[in-house]
């Protein structure tokens, strides 16, 4: 019997089914300019546009049009993102066009955009106590071969932010993706292949989103695209996409952040419990756009048995929601060393779905 077969037998659901019956769940997740309705048929025309979609579990499919729905974003046509299959798993990659919509629903960003420069073109990049960049693209006969590529953004509040990258950076970018690898390795295609200048674009409105103010949205997002990047799988558990209680875990430069779904969707069945007070550090600076590593409502301190240091590669943040998590389940820290030893950034977010399915009774 192959895992497919164990999956089906384990989730009798079908994607459809669970579609009509979560219908509710979905339309609670939306934003005020995405209808219920159209997001299902969207989730259902994508689902059947794509065979191979039907070869993942059928949770993870709803799992990840939740998590597209609670971003207000589109699978499909529009390019704002696109459900993937992956092994036995459902993954939301975000598009380009997604990426730009939600760095201009933060506010405060005027204008965003990315352009590729080819061979033929005429183009000017100057920094220093000014920023100048000129791009005259040639629009009739042959532009050449893509040479570099920039984006820029411009502030509701004045001024600009530039990025600009050659070819020689954003195929080095292309050629550390895991996808990549695994798809050169199985001689298949990838959106590289397919769809080179938007990639190009996606890549530099990406880097430009580093600098730029973040909503909860947008952060999951680069969250998300991170974790498809390094070819590992994002473990969409439905019942904390419904929630809005998802973690992906963000791994830049050795740093894991832990980055939360946005929160104003989610009712609160009950208040959470009011935190200890606690001194606050003399210089502490507050946090203005990004929210990371922040635990979810309901988290409990783990006990002083619980804190021992250096037991896990994780994060504060990291090791307290994986403790809750086994908590639920009913495991302890020691059994969890004795089953998976070092639970770091590799096989964190494994874990996590081992211990819900532990909770559930799976």
């Amino acid at each position: 019997m192959n895992a497919s077969t164990n999956v089906a037998a384990r989730k009798p659901d079908t994607f459809p089914s669970m579609l009509e019956r979560f219908k509710g769940e979905i339309g609670r997740a939306l934003p005020k300019h995405l209808d219920g309705d159209r997001m299902a048929r969207i989730a259902l025309t994508s689902f059947r546009s794509n065979p191979k979609l039907a070869k993942c579990e059928p949770r993870s499919v709803f799992a990840s049009i939740i998590v597209a729905s609670q971003l207000g974003l589109e699978p499909g046509v529009m390019g704002q993102c696109y459900l993937i299959p992956y092994k036995d798993e459902c993954q939301l990659q975000i598009g380009y066009q997604g990426l730009i919509e939600l760095v201009r629903r933060s506010g405060k960003i005027k204008r965003v955009e990315a352009h590729v420069v080819h061979a033929n073109d005429t183009f000017t990049y100057r920094t220093g106590m000014q920023t100048v960049l000129e791009h005259e693209p040639v629009l009739e006969g042959d532009p050449g071969e893509p040479r570099l590529a920039y984006a820029v953004a411009e502030f509701v509040s004045g001024g600009f932010h530039v990025e600009v990258m050659t070819k020689h950076q954003i195929e080095a970018i292309r050629d550390r993706s895991q996808n990549v690898q695994n798809a050169k390795k199985y001689g298949k295609k990838t959106p590289w292949d397919t769809d080179p200048e938007e990639m190009w674009r996606k890549t530099l409105v990406r880097r430009i989103c580093k600098y730029l103010p973040k909503s909860a949205e947008l952060a999951t997002a680069i969250a998300l695209e991170n974790t498809s990047d390094r070819g590992a799988q994002q473990h969409i558990d439905i019942d904390d996409a419904i929630d809005g209680t998802w973690a992906p875990v963000e791994a830049d430069d050795d740093a894991a952040v832990v980055v939360e779904m946005p929160k104003e969707k989610i009712a609160a069945a009950t208040p959470a419990p009011a935190p200890a007070p606690t001194a606050a550090p003399e210089s502490a600076p507050a946090s203005q756009e990004t929210e990371t590593a922040a635990p979810t409502a309901g988290d409990t301190t783990p006990s002083a048995a619980d804190q021992e240091p250096g037991i896990f590669g994780l994060s504060d943040a990291m090791d307290r929601l994986l403790m809750e998590s086994a908590r639920v389940a009913g495991v302890t820290r020691e059994q969890l060393i004795a089953q998976y030893g070092r639970i770091d950034l590799s096989n964190y977010n494994g874990v996590r779905a081992d211990l819900k399915s532990m909770a559930e009774g799976g």
